[in-house]
């Protein structure tokens, strides 16, 4: 995956007022490094300490979009 498209595409979403106002370039880092460390985790442990695929990956874009912070956290932080 190439970091420059995906941050253009972060920057656009960003200007389209779907993002916050982030670094494109260290979000687009930050999502493809997780895809990286996964693979090579896989690699070296195998499958069952990651567990299902499909599942981590939902698991990490809710993180990657919607944060670890309450909502309540949030405002006064």
């Amino acid at each position: 995956m190439n970091i420059r498209r995906l941050s253009e595409y972060f920057e656009l979403q960003i200007k389209n007022g779907k993002m916050r106002n982030i670094n494109p370039r260290s979000a687009a880092i930050t999502f493809v490094s997780y895809f990286v460390y996964t693979s090579l985790l896989r690699g070296v442990v195998g499958d069952s300490f990651l567990g299902e695929n499909d599942e981590e990956i939902e698991r990490f874009i809710d993180i990657f979009t919607k944060g670890i912070l309450k909502v309540e956290d949030t405002k006064t932080g």
